[in-house]
Formats: C-alpha cells, structure tokens, sequence
C-alpha cells in the first residue's frame, strides 16, 4: 500500500474529498494540519506527500519537500503560487514575513540602526560605483545627499538629472552578532522603479537585492533568500549571503545590466537597520516546477483549456471552469530515445490563448527520471501541480483528474522517453533507432505490460520484460526497448499498455531534410556598392530577435539552458510555437547558436533551421565556442559546418563567429578572460618591427615606453587610453599594434571559413566596449577598421545605449563607422533591449513596460536613421532569466503581446522595406589616433554636425587623410601625427594575413619573427600574402608609387605589384631562396620613390 501524507491548513470541502478518493483507491492517508502539528523531521514514512492550498505554507516545508524529492518521494501540490507567503511559529502563532517585517519596522527583533544618516561622517564614506565589471572609469552623474524628506529629518537621497549608467553608492558596514535581516524605508518619484540593494562580503562576492519604491515611504525587510550572488561561477548555485562577511553596502538605481529610462531619477533611504530574527533561517532552495517563485507568471492569454491530447494519464474529457490561475513554463518532454534527459516534462491540462497556441498550463507533471550521466539531486521523485486555487474547479471534476495524475506518479511503470534517436535525419542516412525507455520499481512483476510502437513504416509490439536493463539507480531498473528505423517522414508514437490499458504515451513528429537543387539556392552576399546583404538579386533586412526556446524560461540547470540544441534539452514541440509566434509579429529572423560539445552530436539545430526556412525565417548562427578568431579550432568549426552541411543550407544567412570579445582592459576581463597582457608580445614584437628599437621607438613618442618590474616593455595602462598626455603618440602606435593582431585573427578565422564554405557571410558581434563610442576607451574594444579585414558584416551591440536621444543616436555614429571602416559593409544590430524585471512576475510592472515600448520605438527610429541591414532585439519570451537577473522577453510567457510587440509589429514592414542608403552629403574627415581615447573623441568631435544630419535626414560619411589617394601621394605621417620618419605611415599601411615556407618535400605556416629549420642543399620559397589597410589605393604601375615588395638576399631582390590594390585587398608575393641560403629573410613593402611601409617580415632560416 503506498502512503500518502496530506499537508493542509483548512478543514475544506476540497480537503474531504481528495483525502476520501484517496483511501477508496487504497493509499494510506496521514492527515497533517501544520498549523496544529509540526512538520516530521524525516520523510521517509510516506511514498506519496500532498499540499494542499500551496499558496499559503509553513516555514520549512520547502525544504521538507526538496529532501523528500531527493529521496526518490513523490509531491502533488495543488494551488499556489506556491510558498506565495510563508508563515513562521512564533508564540503560538504563525505569522508571515510581512508581519514579521511589520514588528521589526516597530523596533523589534533587535533593531538596530545601521547607518545614522545623521551623522556627516556616514554620508562621506560613501563612494561611487558604476556596476560596469570591467571599468570604473565613467562620468559620474548622480549625486548623493542627505535631507528631509517627509517624515524623516535625515535620508539619503539619490539624485541624477540625466541618467545614463547605472550608478550606485557604497559605504563600510558591518553586521553584529547573529543579524540577518535589514530593513529601510524608502520612496522615489514616478520615473523610478528600481531600487538596487548590494551586499559585498569579504571575500569579494557580491549579493544584490531590489526593491520597488513607491511615491510614499514604504517599508522593506530583506533577508539572505532575498539575495542573489552576482559574480559566483557561472552555472553552479553560489551560497546564500553571509551577512557576518559583508563589509559593505551599496546602494544604486537599476538592476543587471538593464539600463534605465534617461532623465531625472531621485529616490530616497531612511532608518536603514539591522535585526536578529532567530528562527529566520532561509535556504536557497530550488526545485524546477516547483520553486523559487520566478519559475511561474500570471494568465492572462486563456481562451479555453483541455486535456493535453498528447498524452494519456488523464482521460480526455472536458476541463472545468477554473480562476485564480498561474502557469510554469514548459520543459522538454521525454520525446525521443536515447537523448538521456534528466526529467520528463508532462503537460496534463493546457490553456490556449488567443492565437490558438498554448499559453499555459493547469496541471503539469515532472518525472525526474532518467539516465543522464550529469548528476541530478532530484533523480528518482516525480512532480506534479496544479495550477488552480479555484475551489469549484477542484469539486466539479478536477479532483478525478488530480487522481488519475496520482495514480500515474506511483506506477510502478512509467515512460522516460520515447520515439526516434533523431527528430530529423539527413536524407543520405539510412539507419535510425526507435523505441521508448521505461523506469521501474524493483519487484514489479512486468507480465501483461507491453510497448507498442507506431513510426513511419513500422507497428510493433514488444513485451516489457523483454527490454534491457540499461541501468539501476535511484531504486530504479530502467529497461530499454528499441528497433533500427529507416528514417521517413510521419508521426510516431510510443505507448505503454498494461493488460490491453493505456497507462502513458509519448507522441512526436519526425522528418527528413532534403536538401534544395542547387539551381535553387539564394544565398546571402553584400552588394559591391549599395551596403546592403542581396538575396536572389534583391535587398533584403533581416528583422529580428535573439531566439532561445521557452522551454529555457527560468531554468536554473545552467548547462541544459546554454546547450539549448543539446539531445537533452530539445523539444520540438516548443520550438515550432515559438516560431510561429515569432514569425506572427512581423519578424523575418532568428538569431541561434550552438556548440560544439555537446550539441554537434545532435541533429537539432538542423531541425530548428529547418523548421526556420517551414515558417519564412532566415537564420544567424552563431557557432561556439572555439570560433573565436584569439581562440580558434579549425577541426570544430569545420565539424559544426560540414557534419550538417550548413555550407549548402540557404536557410542561413551568416556565421558568427564570437560573442562579446574585445581587447579589453590590461588585466583579465569579461571581453578577453587573458586582459590586454595578452597583447604585450606582440606590442614589444611591432616596436621592432616598425621602429628598429625601443629607443628609436622613444624617441619617436617623446615618452618613456611602460615596463613592468623584469624591465620588459608593456601595454599601455587603462589610464594611458583614456586621456591625452605625453603618451599620445605612443597611444597611437599601441592602437595601430592592436589592429594588426585583430585583423590576423579576424583574417585568419574568416580565411578558413571560406575555404570549406564560400556561401556564407561573416560576422562576430562585439561588445559595447567595441561599437559605443563613449564607452570608456580603457576597456578598449575591437575597431572596426581592423575588423572589417575579416568578417563581412559588422554587428554592434546597445547595451550601453540608454533611451536618451543624445545616447541612441550614438548608434548612427557606429553605423556610419562601420561604413568608413569598409565601404561595402552593412551593419545588423545582434543585441538590443531593455529588460522589465522588478522581482517578480506577479508586480504591477506597467510603467516598465511602457519604458520598454519606448525604448524599441526610439531604438528603430535610430536604426532606420543609420541605415541599418539588421536588427536583432534581445531576447525572445519573457519572464525571469536565472544568472542575468533580467526579463528582456518581447512577448508575455503566455503567449500574449506586451506594449513592446505592438511596436515590434508596427515598425516590422518599416524596417524589412527600408529605403536604400542616401549618397552622402558631406563627408567629415577624422582621425582616431589624434587623441589617446580614440573614437571617444573622435565622436565628441563629429557629433554636431552628426546630429544635424540626423534631424535633416541627411547622410553622412568619414573619411580619413588617406581617402581619394593613392600609393603615390597620400601623405607619409607617422601614426600619432608625427613627421614622416619610414617607420609606421599612418595612411600608408598594409599587414601579413599569412606567410607560409615550401620546399620540394613539404609547406608549412610560419610565424613573422619566428625561425624555421630547413635541410641543407634545399631550395624554398616563402610566400607572403599582405593586405592593404587604408583607403590609399596601392599603385601597380612603374614609376612613383609603384607598391613593391622588396627582399634582401632573395632570388628576385624586387617583386613589383601586380596590380592594384583598394582597402581590405590581398597581394600574394613569392620570393625565391637557393638552396643554400641560411639566416635571416627580410621583406618590406615600398612606395617607389617614397618610403618604406606596412609590417616587415623577418624569419630565420637554420639548415639541419
């Protein structure tokens, strides 16, 4: 007999049936009303533990249930959200948190004051932070104050007039004793809906909580479970605060990276204090489907509801009414074989929303059993909620289907998965497997239990007891039944029958993907002249947004979220809604990824591209993570290619290739894990190259290169990039070193890719570090200008764009940039957005996402400004995202629009039909090395006259000294303004994208600067192949200016051009060497008549 433990608060007529339906199907019920008896201190007495009214509960019965998961137990909960409010013993009584914030506000529990803001002391110790993890460096435009405000004759007052970053405030602190709750007060104006709340421990991790003000004052109480750790490592569950380590606090206006909306913000802090409340003892626990209270969001997309029809734990019969509803964000089904799934996501009653989709559910099971090698707490215990507080929904036929749910739970048989190895098969596949996975409780007698199986040419019945024990854990055997399958196109359904009864049943599609003829192939390619991305002869903008399936919603398993394509995460089903709503709301484009472990093993993301070209979206993908032109794996990115044949798939219009890399700041940073050190070899290598010497190359700057304490020359600090000095000139140089080293990996990583696909366009978005010019210049991002050597396209980022006009249209500046880096390029836009968290889905957030429309309306007016070819928003649902702390979603986890799909619809048409790039009307010269900041002021400078193009709806374009001339007359200045000195022409430049050595015998890449062995008596020839870098066209005519390459000790002493040469153009020199030179190769670009340039080559040669 399976015991059965019923944890309830109120004698209700829902309480006296299900209890009764649970002894007349024979579980043995314990009754437990909390608020008369303590929750047991183990679990072990009962198979089965049901809650009812979840949405009230006692302290400590999360954790009474996660040990009861872990334990291999089954929970049925009904109503919620669950652990809503939480009710604690104290006296007799059982209070919530709210009335326990209410006695601390009064002085109890201990209170004590924190910070006397009456004190002047307290105010100046306050210093100010930018939350930006990799500079500190940003004009500063809050201030902070103390004054009356209301009642309160001292509170801290945060003020800005012009919000642009988040800024916030820290002052010491300490905690005495055993304190774990603090409490302030607080208001702010209307504008304001974010308060952030940090705590820094000793140890350098940081917990940040929010709270969101009101006009009025209002009181918080916040303890550890409040707050989340911001700089644990990425995918593990940090610890919770440790307020005997915290050291400090801090206090600013905005949440994650989520930038508020500009203008005047204020809010205000008073009586902040500290207090010991005892039996508080929160844990961060968490339990997919269950809590923290971010997995659930409200229903407000409900049409109709019905049986989930793919599934058959509960009869298909008509649901009741039902109100007071929520919903969980769906999970990948066990659909499939062999995928090796932690959990089985079940949906049993589904709601449909307005577009005829699914929006949510009423009641949903999760079987976390399976055979992952990952390791999962949970394994062996099933889940299953009921989404409804509504009483009459329960009393009018819900409690038969809360049984019938029940009775599947504590089946001593239940499918894991089943169906195909594969959702899609390439068609010169042959073989497939299909068949289902089962878990069973020891002893089960299997007679009479069968597994039938329907598949495109296939109807099988297989005894259970004749599957395979693939494996025994977590007191469970899990036997495997499977067939090979000859991949086809249909339906397959697996079903798991006891004595001629459905007990369960899993139901998917699957496909084969036929490639196009190639006749009809469209492939993606930029226009020689138009800046635009050409399809079948037309222009075509691709219209957006980042695409992660909702399935990923909340989760908190870290590594089944980014491996979203992976065979255990992937549910088509999911996918083929969201696309469709994608595609309903005017876009025309996704934006994906994938890795090479584990994903590459899996046809999914072929499934998802296909099922992209079914619903008209074209598709960026994004390969991982060894794309990375600084950390680059030809064999992955091949496979990632090839193994699919992506090369051939039109579907796609692009590869990206990194994510949010720049050079960053000098040490290790979010952009570059290695810091800008990572430069410092090439650096010392350039000075030589170009300046014969460090004491030539001082000379030349008028300052004393930087050293670190062996002596050896370094980077330049942050410092140095960031304002002007008699470094300057230096700074030039080091910014042109810096471009070389980008423009090798870009050049080297887009070369290969086009040798094994030449269909393809390139691109690698960059951080904000690397598109917004007043980002601070000592993060130092990837310019452009040496970019474009490589990729095709150019793909910004906006996160540190805020909704202020004076900010967005520094967007029109990167576009414009980009164009003058080359002049071809077209720029798509890979990340944008404004994320409405407040802390919780169930708050009033209308004023945020109001913010958000917005932001998206003047966000598309400055896109349209740019002219832009692309535009990817960030990101696709809504609702909480774990580890960002963020809700970027452009749609309602229901399914239905927020204020911002209604401006994604509107400026859908606008946008794909825009209209062709005007011809400039002027053109604005510029020189990004003539300050050390770069393109900070290089922007200061141009933004007037940008601005009034702007409002004119003119054209604008850069050009630079170099521009309309050539090898024979653009002018010889040093990089850094100096005199011509034959060393480093700024406007006169060109780069080694590769140099390789070949003898009779073999071909091998070398390094410039490098030392290769070669056998004696052997003939070899070196084969350079260098680019032009600036607008200056390198001349292949005899006479002044004639570019030639010029070689000490080779065969030909002077190879001439062979012909001419624009920016981002490739010359191939081959020298010849007799087979018994030996030491070291020289080569030089030279001007006839003018001067030496670009980077020198030097190789050693060492006979063996």
């Amino acid at each position: 007999m399976t015991s059965c433990l019923v944890i309830y608060q109120n004698e209700t007529a829902v309480h006296a049936k299900l209890t009764q339906e649970l002894r007349s199907r024979g579980y043995e019920v314990t009754e437990l009303n909390w608020r008369t008896t303590c929750l047991p201190q183990t679990n072990d007495t009962a198979d089965l533990i049901v809650v009812e009214d979840a949405k009230h509960c006692p302290a400590g019965l999360k954790e009474y249930l996660y040990k009861a998961l872990s334990n291999g137990k089954n929970v049925l909960v009904l109503g919620g959200v669950p652990f809503h409010e939480e009710y604690y013993a104290q006296d007799g009584e059982f209070l919530s948190l709210s009335a326990l914030s209410a006695q601390f506000k009064e002085g109890g529990f201990s209170k004590r004051t924190l910070l006397d803001f009456s004190n002047p002391e307290v105010l100046s110790s306050f210093v100010p932070d930018t939350n930006n993890p990799d500079s500190k460096e940003v004009e500063l435009t809050a201030s902070l104050s103390v004054v009356a405000h209301e009642s309160f004759a001292h509170c801290l007052r945060w003020y800005t007039d012009r919000f642009y970053i988040n800024e916030s405030f820290e002052a010491p602190v300490s905690f005495e004793n055993d304190e774990n709750v603090i409490g302030f007060f607080h208001c702010a104006d209307a504008q304001t809906r974010i308060i952030t709340i940090k705590l820094i421990q000793e140890d350098g991790l940081i917990y940040r909580a929010c709270v969101t003000p009101e006009p009025t004052f209002s009181f918080s109480m916040l303890d550890a479970h409040d707050f989340t750790c911001m700089n644990g490592k990425r995918g593990e569950i940090p610890p919770l605060v440790n307020f005997k380590k915290v050291k400090k606090i801090q206090f600013g206006h905005a949440l994650s990276h989520a930038y508020s909306c500009a203008g005047e913000h204020s809010f205000y802090i008073a009586d902040l204090c500290a207090g010991t409340i005892p039996f508080l003892k929160p844990a961060k626990i968490a339990v997919d489907g269950l809590c923290p209270q971010y997995h659930f969001f409200p229903m407000n997309n409900m049409q109709s509801a019905r049986v989930y029809e793919k599934q058959s734990i509960l009869s298909p019969v008509p649901v009741p009414d039902a109100s007071d509803i929520y919903s969980f964000s769906p999970r990948a089904q066990g659909l499939g074989v062999d995928h090796n799934r932690r959990s089985r996501f079940i949906p049993l009653i589904e709601t449909i929303g307005a577009d005829g989709l699914q929006s949510g559910f009423l009641a949903y099971m999760i079987v976390n059993r399976g055979t992952s090698p990952r390791p999962y707490a949970l394994n062996g215990s099933a889940l299953t909620v009921f989404t409804v507080n509504d009483e009459s929904f329960y009393l009018n036929g819900g409690i038969d289907f809360v049984m019938q749910a029940v009775d599947a739970m504590c089946a001593p048989v239940l499918l894991v998965e089943g169906g195909t190895d594969s959702f899609i098969y390439q068609e010169e596949q042959t073989n497939g497997t299909v068949g289902a996975l089962c878990s069973v409780k020891p002893g089960t007698d299997l007679s009479g239990y069968e597994i039938h199986v329907s598949a495109p040419g296939i109807e099988q019945v297989w005894p259970l007891s004749g599957g395979t024990v693939v494996s025994e854990q977590n007191g469970f055997s899990y036997l495997r039944a499977a067939m090979p399958f000859t991949p086809a196109e249909g339906a397959v359904c697996v079903t798991l029958v006891k004595d001629g009864v459905t007990k369960d049943r899993i139901v998917h599609s699957v496909s084969v993907y036929h490639p196009k003829p190639v006749e009809e192939h469209r492939f993606a390619s930029l226009h020689p002249t138009d800046n635009e991305i050409m399809i079948d002869g037309k222009p075509v903008h691709f219209f957006g947004v980042n695409y992660m399936p909702c399935y990923d919603a909340t989760l908190d398993d870290f590594y089944a979220f980014e491996h979203y394509v992976s065979s255990f995460s992937y549910d088509p089903d999911v996918i083929e809604r969201d696309l469709s709503r994608i595609r309903a709301i005017g876009m025309n484009a996704v934006s994906i990824f994938y890795y090479f472990d584990p994903s590459v093993s899996s046809s999914n993301m072929l499934h998802l591209i296909s099922r992209c070209q079914a619903h008209g979206l074209y598709v960026n993908l994004s390969i991982r993570p060894h794309a990375n032109p600084f950390d680059f794996s030809k064999e992955e990115v091949e496979a990632m290619i090839k193994t699919y044949h992506f090369d051939e798939n039109d579907t796609i219009v692009g590869y990206d290739i990194a994510w949010e890399r720049y050079v960053g700041t000098y040490e290790p940073c979010y952009g570059n894990f290695n810091g800008r050190k990572s430069f410092d070899a090439a650096w010392r290598f350039f000075i030589k190259n170009r300046y014969g010497s460090e004491e030539c190359a001082e000379s030349l700057f008028g300052c004393a290169l930087p050293r670190n304490e062996a002596g050896e020359v370094i980077g330049l600090s942050d410092d140095q990039l960031r304002h002007d000095g008699a470094h300057t000139k230096m700074a030039a140089a080091y910014r042109c070193c810096i471009d070389m080293e980008v423009r090798r990996a870009h050049v080297a990583a887009c070369d290969f890719i086009r040798s094994i696909d030449k269909n393809h366009l390139i691109s690698a978005r960059s951080g904000d570090a690397s598109t917004i010019p007043l980002v601070d210049p000592g993060i130092y991002g990837y310019d452009y200008d040496a970019m474009a050597s490589g990729v095709d396209t150019l793909s910004p980022e906006s996160y540190a764009l805020s909704d202020d006009i004076n900010s967005l249209w520094q967007g029109v500046f990167t576009n414009t940039y980009a164009r003058y880096a080359k002049k071809n390029t077209v720029i798509q836009w890979m990340e944008f957005g404004k994320s409405i968290w407040t802390g919780s889905n169930f708050n009033d957030n209308t004023v945020m996402r109001n913010r958000q429309a917005s932001y998206y309306r003047a966000f598309f007016d400055m896109l349209l400004a740019g002219h832009t070819a692309g535009a990817f928003c960030w990101w696709w649902f809504g609702g909480y995202r774990q580890g960002e702390n963020s809700d970027f979603g452009i749609i309602d986890p229901d399914g239905s629009d927020r204020p911002v799909t209604k401006v994604i619809r509107e400026y859908a048409d606008r946008f794909i039909h825009a209209p062709a790039l005007k011809p400039p009307a002027q053109y604005i010269k510029i020189d990004r090395d003539l300050h050390a900041d770069g393109l900070r002021s290089v922007y200061q400078s141009v933004q007037p006259a940008l601005f009034d193009a702007i409002r004119k709806q003119e054209t604008l374009a850069f050009c630079d000294e170099s521009f309309g001339c050539t090898s024979a007359d653009v002018p010889l200045t040093e990089a850094g303004g100096m005199d011509a000195a034959s060393c480093s022409p700024r406007y006169l430049d060109g780069f080694i994208s590769s140099a390789w050595i070949k003898t009779n015998e073999q071909m091998f890449e070398v390094n410039n600067g490098g030392c290769v062995k070669i056998p004696k008596n052997t003939a070899f020839i070196v084969h350079l192949t260098m680019q032009n870098t600036t607008d200056a066209l390198w001349l292949a005519a005899e006479g002044q200016g004639q570019v030639q390459l010029i070689a000490e000790n080779a065969c030909v002493n002077v190879l001439p051009l062979s012909e001419e040469k624009a920016k981002n153009e490739s010359a191939v020199f081959v020298l010849s060497y007799d087979e018994s030179f030996e030491g070291t190769v020289h080569a030089a670009l030279h001007a006839s008549g003018r001067t030496i340039f670009g980077e020198r080559f030097v190789c050693t040669v060492v006979r063996v």
